[in-house]
């Protein structure tokens, strides 16, 4: 469930903050209608994972990552914010690959994924249908 998944997510960004100190700072902002879910195993995970690697630890002061999810007449919305900006290559890691081949057989094509870059921020989505 997607409340399992933030407890892990939470214990790693424990230990990452005793990394980084004062340089990262985090936010969980989850619907309690969205902690049910299921998602694919450790999808956020390897979203934040990639939030501290191409972000947090590319900038000198640090900055701070938000993991959401919301839930709009049965479409779900999961993100991961960080500060940094998207590097100038364009082409999705094996990570992010298998994250979108995972959604669309898990979800039969009925999930997206999407990277953007908004002002001083990066986010990463999910979107998917709830299944009912």
């Amino acid at each position: 469930t997607l409340e399992q998944e933030i407890n892990l997510v939470k214990n790693y960004l424990e230990l990452e903050k005793i990394r980084f100190e004062e340089r990262l700072n985090f936010k969980i902002e989850i619907s309690k209608n969205c902690l049910s879910i299921l998602i694919p195993p450790f999808c956020i995970q390897m979203l934040v994972e990639n939030a501290i690697k191409h972000g947090i630890s590319n900038l000198v002061e640090g900055g701070e990552i938000i993991i959401s999810c919301k839930e709009n007449e049965n479409i779900i919305i999961m993100s991961v914010k960080n500060s940094g900006k998207i590097a100038s290559k364009t082409d999705l890691g094996v990570g992010l690959q298998n994250l979108k081949r995972r959604l669309a057989i898990q979800f039969n094509g009925e999930a997206n994924y999407s990277l953007k870059e908004e002002g001083d921020y990066v986010i990463s989505t999910i979107t998917l249908k709830r299944k009912l």
